[in-house]
């Protein structure tokens, strides 16, 4: 089941009917052959797009057979409203429309996160979204553990072409629960790394709490550091909360905490 977005949609249509021709799909990780009809396209022979169908800029589309579904939902359990954007590289994931990832790159984005903490040994990723932090960890990292409360991110990640190495990786460990809860249960100095990139405070406040450092700090092996994630929330209201973190973090006992205002987090020690 390919996964379309509108740059491929319109990549068909620019073609005359009769032709055949290879489209790069999932993000450009496969080509598919297209044989383009007057009304529609069969890619790979099995799967028809009608040429007429109401494609969107900022959405993803899976096709399968004559279908083609936005991967867009709304879960009134979780009262969120899910969406998987295309971007220049990898896809984002949106939760009513406040994306996970810089829209531009969230390959940079999650780049930039490690070169500053330059994950090592046992690796904890307290919030796996769609497994990118758990991959790209996993190449320095001997051994990745990452977490994820909600299932439909889960669903999601698996679906997402970029993510599923993250779920086939030897070394990676994907835990399908909460963090805050799991993490009360973890010896003591037993992660030499940690990346704690949890949502907006609003979504998970418990992740922001003055406990949860400390659970932190207690996991963390002496010297071992934390690349905390810390958004501009209400900054333009003059409210600093990266730096406020930062000191909430010193306050529970980690040392040397730096903040990287550009990439938007603190590394610590502890």
């Amino acid at each position: 089941m390919p996964i379309l977005t509108k740059a491929e949609f319109d990549r068909i249509r620019s073609r005359p009917p009769g032709s055949t021709f290879t489209l790069m799909v999932d993000f450009g990780r496969r080509g598919v052959t297209v044989h383009r009809q007057p009304d529609s396209a069969l890619l790979d022979g099995r799967h028809r797009l009608g040429l007429d169908a109401k494609i969107k800029p900022k959405s993803c589309y899976l096709l399968e057979q004559e279908e083609i579904m936005p991967l867009a939902f709304f879960d009134e359990n979780t009262n969120i409203y899910y969406k998987l954007i295309p971007t220049r590289d990898w896809p984002t994931i949106s939760f009513s429309s406040v994306p996970m990832h810089r829209r531009d790159s969230p390959r940079t984005d999650t780049e930039n996160k490690l070169r500053i903490l330059r994950p090592r040994g046992r690796l904890l990723d307290t919030c796996m979204g769609l497994g990118y932090s758990a991959l790209l960890g996993s190449r320095t990292a001997r051994e990745v553990h990452t977490y994820e409360i909600d299932t439909n991110v889960t669903g999601l990640a698996r679906v997402n072409p970029w993510s599923q190495e993250a779920f086939s990786t030897p070394s990676i460990h994907c835990h399908q629960g909460n963090i805050a809860a799991a993490i009360e249960k973890f010896p003591s100095r037993c992660f030499d790394s940690v990346l704690h990139d949890p949502p907006t405070f609003t979504l998970s406040p418990d992740l922001y709490s003055d406990v949860f450092y400390a659970a932190l700090k207690r996991i963390l092996r002496p010297g071992g550091t934390l690349f905390h994630y810390a958004p501009r929330y209400k900054m333009t209201h003059g409210y600093d909360f990266p730096a406020k973190t930062q000191r909430r973090l010193r306050a529970a006992g980690f040392t040397d905490c730096r903040l990287f205002r550009k990439e938007g987090g603190i590394l610590c020690r502890r």
